[in-house]
């Protein structure tokens, strides 16, 4: 069923019992297919499929974010995911050995979209759909297999062509551990006009971080337009925006500023529990500045070899690329 839209920047829809029922069964004809090196977005026969199996109202409501007319930010409840998921120690293993059923939703709803899917540009996941799930060794880094908090940012915008979207959706959450969302307009209403344009000028670097190949993006705006009324922000809480010019060094601290103040009254939380989804506007709007910022709220706990797997936070990522013209 689909709720009704809270307001301009979020919306909310829970899947039906017969929704479920057609999505796990679906998750079985593709039981074989290789979701991960092969985008099943991308092949007639699934997206035919799983719209066959879906609401006209979630059409509807995709469709109104790959235009840049929806919400920014699209809640999933009670999304088909699979149970028990396999316990055979290593994360690869586990993925090699759970059912589909995810990986479908995943897929399908970038088929809604008419969109597909990115590969992680990252060194260690360098497929179409990704694992967030904490490894020990870097428990202490600023990414998805990290457990510590994240920083408010867009997904890759050291990329030229970023993700326009980010769909995550839990397998197994853990209490008191949130993922949070700051709307892109909230902070950039706490610029000034100089700022704003300064901010526009071609004349930034945006680097990668954490768990991801050191590469840059020279030469930048921070606020860019991209093409046909779609803009981007190429914003970062952390330190990752960097320029030699005074006036630009000046922007970005006045940025930095306004995201702590707008962290203070404009956060919202979505705590992430077994079947959970989360689909965001990745700091792309049209026709303005807008989508969202997105980040990790909480510290994961650490496990021990015999935490079951039930117990083990475990999130699923698909980066999700529109056209534009």
């Amino acid at each position: 069923m689909l709720d009704k839209v809270v307001d301009s920047t979020c919306a909310e829809y829970e899947f039906s019992r017969a929704e479920k029922r057609d999505i796990k069964a679906l998750a079985q004809k593709y039981g074989s297919h290789d979701f991960y090196r092969d985008p099943a977005c991308e092949h007639e026969d699934f997206c035919a499929d799983f719209a066959a199996v879906t609401s006209a109202e979630l059409y509807e409501l995709l469709a109104s974010m790959s235009e840049g007319r929806g919400p920014d930010v699209l809640v999933l409840k009670d999304v088909p995911i699979d149970t028990p998921l396999p316990d055979l120690g290593s994360l690869d293993q586990n993925v090699g050995a759970k059912g589909r059923i995810s990986e479908t939703v995943l897929s399908g709803l970038t088929a809604l979209m008419k969109a597909k899917l990115q590969r992680e540009p990252s060194s260690h996941q360098p497929d179409f759909l990704q694992q967030i799930y904490p490894v020990d060794k870097f428990g202490s880094e600023s990414s998805g297999r990290g457990r510590a908090p994240l920083p408010f940012h867009a997904e890759n915008v050291f990329l030229q062509a970023p993700p326009s979207f980010l769909a995550l959706l839990c397998l197994q959450g853990q209490s008191g551990v949130f993922t949070e969302y700051l709307p892109v307009a909230d902070v950039l209403d706490r610029l000034t006009p100089a700022n704003l344009e300064q901010l526009k000028a071609p004349i930034y670097s945006v680097r990668s971080g954490d768990g991801f190949q050191a590469r840059a993006l020279d030469e930048t705006p921070v606020l860019d337009a991209i093409a046909n009324g779609w803009t981007i922000s190429r914003i970062y809480e952390e330190d990752r925006i960097q320029t030699r010019d005074p006036a630009g060094r000046s922007a970005v601290h006045a940025l930095k500023s306004a995201i702590v103040e707008a962290k203070a009254s404009c956060v919202r939380s979505v705590e992430m529990t077994s079947g959970t989804g989360l689909l965001i506007a990745n700091g792309v709007a049209k026709g303005r500045y807008g989508g969202v910022l997105h980040g990790r709220k909480g510290q994961i706990a650490p496990e021990t070899p015999s935490t079951p797997i039930g117990a083990r936070r475990w999130l699923q990522r698909a980066c999700i690329e529109i056209k534009y013209l």
